[in-house]
């Protein structure tokens, strides 16, 4: 792996899972102005998928999948299988997961009240069971300010009540930053911000600000797992196209655990 590709936040010497988590945009590029996007672009989803080898991730969580002939690509790009989930509300807001661990998706309950997407994943490595949450709570794009955070705060109170075991990582896109509510609810049950853990705070997860709506949260219980935080810098997102700037308008982050 290229050394100059990440940035990294160690926090212990050893490390042996690496989680990745970003927005797609749709494979796009940006500029993209609508939120009904065609199929992806092949430059994009070529050179991310080259990019996702690169950070080389044992689990890659994506949002903003509207295109599971996308997925089929990565998964051999990755050598790695996945799972797709449509939006709920709003189908182009889908997500998956690709894992070199075995995975089984456990469905949403009828009644979910899920704007875009929520998917919550058993993971299997060798004898030690992962609960993951890869979640795209909603903009405001939709429903307006306070309709928006309103919502938020619905979709991620479902997320960490909605069975008997709450998730070992909740990540995604929150489209909130870390001081928000959704922050404050986090906090109450317990999980940690691995950025701030990390001494990452400062950083952000958009190509054009200092803003962190992309975020990984780990149980207390788990943070004794924790290796490292990282960020691909927004240099690296760049895109030499006639018409394209940058691949998307997030940045991939991700962790690296060690589990005990």
């Amino acid at each position: 792996m290229e050394r100059d590709l990440i940035q990294i936040y160690p926090r212990q010497r050893r490390g042996m899972l690496r989680i990745v988590s970003h927005n797609t945009f749709w494979f796009q590029g940006v500029p993209f102005y609508d939120d009904q996007p065609p199929a992806p672009e092949p430059l994009v989803l070529e050179t991310l998928g080259r990019m996702y080898r690169k950070l080389g991730p044992d689990v890659l969580c994506l949002q903003e999948i509207h295109d599971e002939c996308a997925l089929e690509a990565l998964s051999e790009e990755l050598g790695m299988p996945y799972l797709y989930s449509a939006g709920r509300a709003f189908p182009q807001y889908g997500g998956a997961i690709l894992s070199r661990w075995p995975m089984v998706l456990e469905p949403l309950n009828a009644e979910a009240q899920v704007d875009r997407m929520h998917m919550y994943v058993k993971l299997y490595v060798d004898d030690i069971l992962i609960n993951l949450a890869n979640l795209h709570l909603p903009s405001n794009r939709h429903r307006g300010r306070d309709g928006g955070g309103r919502q938020r705060l619905l979709e991620i109170n479902y997320a960490l009540n909605r069975a008997d075991h709450r998730p070992d990582i909740v990540l995604g896109d929150l489209n909130e930053q870390p001081d928000g509510p959704c922050s404050d609810v986090l906090r109450s049950h317990s999980y940690v911000d691995t950025a701030v853990l990390c001494g990452a705070h400062n950083t952000g997860s958009g190509i054009g600000s200092r803003s962190r709506v992309d975020q990984i949260w780990l149980r207390f219980d788990c943070v004794s797992w924790l290796h490292a935080y990282f960020v691909l810098p927004p240099e690296k997102m760049a895109i030499e196209d006639h018409e394209k700037t940058h691949l998307s308008d997030h940045l991939p982050i991700g962790i690296d655990i060690v589990l005990s």
